[in-house]
């Protein structure tokens, strides 16, 4: 497995997996550097709310598109790069 990516904080994002695209091939858990997705009893995969920094590797892994990224208020707001660019007056 790669080095996990350096966050130390959640994105301000939080995966969640749409059941009926999912296949059960385990792919996402095994990108996920933080250990928050594994496969339910269903084989369907899951996301632990705790752990999920929302980085999106799992979004990149899946060949069918089950994980998505969705704003999650309870994991802080997101960066906005373009503003921090921004000049100061």
């Amino acid at each position: 497995m790669e080095s996990p990516p350096v966050i130390t904080a959640p994105s301000g994002y939080l995966a969640r997996v749409e059941r009926s695209l999912c296949a059960g091939c385990g792919r996402c858990v095994s990108a996920c550097p933080f250990g928050a997705i594994s496969l339910d009893g269903e084989e369907k995969a899951v996301v632990a709310f705790d752990l999920c920094m929302g980085c999106g590797l799992c979004v990149e892994r899946c060949e069918r598109g089950a994980p998505v990224l969705v704003r999650d208020g309870r994991k802080g707001i997101p960066l906005d790069i373009d503003e921090l660019l921004q000049p100061r007056p």
